[in-house]
């Protein structure tokens, strides 16, 4: 009797997956303000900390990100692979955020606490921390490649799922922009009353981090565990699918929308990491007004903030996904077009006015950008009757590791000591311009579905149809 499997009604059971949708998209915005909390350390004070606390050379954190990235690169689809055909003994999805999370954090954790510790020579520990924060970031890609692999499975409406990236967004944002400008606060009045410059840093993170873990902690116990998403990725286990690893990697590489998605989407970051990686040398040493770089990075999340707000009124206008996005793109591209082309010689305000306008539709399309990723997993699994959701899904960190490695590799394309400031005006203003138009060049012809061909596939995966049986031809 123990072992039988007990099948609850269907309409109790429709009300129960209701329910804990309704969940999800309560704690959503709450998970996004977690994790931009804690990317405030990760993102801001990690290389400070390394350099200028534990005295590490410049080149090792270089190092650090180029093996990052390389690793990045080899790990991320090969979990995803190994994810999408392996199963816990009761549970597929749940445990994975958890153990990722928990190996990310502690390994920040002990980083950031180590030089607490006058006893400790923290140049000898190099290589140990090299290996720590190595260890972490691949925790990272495992919780990171498990929840966007899901993202098929959460919900099938396109509105709620732009509604769980505008929420995901307005969260992060809110979370990255008070924390931004809290912790400098908290550390400097630390600093001054306890005369240690290191523990500051070691308690602000200690708390930054337990946020951040909480995050993936939460959606794991509290959203995944004993849902429906759980139901369904048991359910597509059971039907045992094998397809080899070569043969995986083959199918991600020729899934066009997911090809379109990923370039334009790493295209775009790219240009959103240079803006936030040499703002702060741009206002130093184009304006000279370095004190007053604090007033960027405001218009910058703001106005996104305020782009993704928006995204939901943008897509009654033009009642189409890939148009709105598309739409949205052009406006973007338009004003970037007008701060390359009067950058430095129109009053900082007035340059302020058409950034917030550039960075509202960087905003906006935030939008779009995850429920298409989520289409190009779904066009995959139609395509080719396999559920390879995490592998596909997998493409969209790349894309982030991708674009947040490259800006110094443009920048030392474009940027020569004996014209730094020419090399760095062209770097921030026609640098993301090209990247900008190139990436909706991408999106507009490599990526081949709408919302129309999106509800289609779905009706056809529904039916246990694959794209061979199908009247939709792509």
């Amino acid at each position: 009797m123990s072992n039988q499997i007990i099948i609850p009604d269907a309409e109790a059971q429709s009300i129960a997956d209701a329910k804990r949708l309704k969940r999800i998209k309560f704690i959503t915005p709450f998970r996004g303000f977690l994790n931009g909390a804690s990317s405030v350390f990760d993102g801001y004070y990690m290389t400070y900390f390394l350099t200028d606390i534990y005295k590490f050379p410049v080149a090792f954190t270089g190092l650090l990100s180029g093996v990052s990235v390389i690793l990045a690169l080899i790990f991320a689809p090969a979990f995803a692979a190994f994810s999408d055909r392996f199963r816990f003994k009761k549970s597929k999805f749940w445990p994975w955020p958890l153990m990722g999370s928990s190996i990310t954090y502690l390994g920040y954790i002990v980083v950031m606490s180590l030089p607490v510790f006058k006893s400790v020579n923290a140049a000898i520990f190099a290589p140990v921390v090299f290996v720590i924060l190595l260890t972490a970031r691949l925790g990272d890609q495992i919780s990171k490649v498990t929840v966007s692999g899901i993202s098929p499975i959460v919900t099938k409406s396109p509105t709620v799922r732009r509604f769980l990236a505008q929420g995901t967004k307005i969260g992060h944002e809110t979370g990255k922009t008070i924390f931004g400008y809290i912790v400098p606060l908290f550390i400097g009045v630390l600093a001054s009353v306890s005369g240690n410059r290191v523990l500051p840093f070691a308690i602000a993170a200690v708390i930054l981090f337990i946020m951040g873990w909480s995050d993936p902690a939460i959606y794991a116990l509290f959203c995944i565990k004993g849902s429906y998403i759980e139901r369904e990725g048991l359910k597509q286990a059971e039907k045992k699918e094998r397809i080899s690893l070569l043969k995986m990697l083959k199918v991600l590489f020729t899934n066009r929308p997911a090809l379109g998605m990923f370039l334009f989407f790493t295209l775009h970051k790219l240009a959103f990491f240079i803006y936030v990686i040499y703002g702060i040398s741009v206002y130093d040493h184009i304006f000279n007004q370095a004190d007053a770089v604090g007033s960027f990075f405001v218009v910058f999340s703001v106005a996104a903030i305020a782009g993704v707000f928006c995204g939901k009124l943008w897509t009654r206008l033009f009642r189409e996904s890939k148009r709105s996005c598309s739409m949205a793109m052009v406006i973007h591209i338009i004003f970037t077009a007008i701060i390359a082309l009067t950058f430095n010689r129109i009053p900082i305000s007035l340059f302020l006015a058409f950034f917030a306008v550039s960075s509202f539709f960087m905003g906006m399309l935030e939008t779009w950008v995850t429920p298409l990723y989520t289409a190009c997993a779904e066009y995959g699994n139609w395509k080719t009757g396999v559920t390879m959701n995490a592998l596909v899904m997998s493409t969209y960190g790349l894309s982030v590791s991708i674009s947040l490695a490259l800006p110094p590799v443009v920048a030392t394309i474009l940027i020569r000591p004996d014209n730094y400031n020419h090399g760095l005006t062209v770097l921030f203003t026609f640098a993301p311009l090209v990247l900008a138009v190139t990436a909706l060049l991408c999106f507009l012809l490599i990526f081949n579905l709408n919302d129309a061909k999106i509800r289609k596939i779905q009706k056809d995966l529904a039916e246990g149809k694959a794209g061979a049986t199908s009247d939709l031809k792509l």
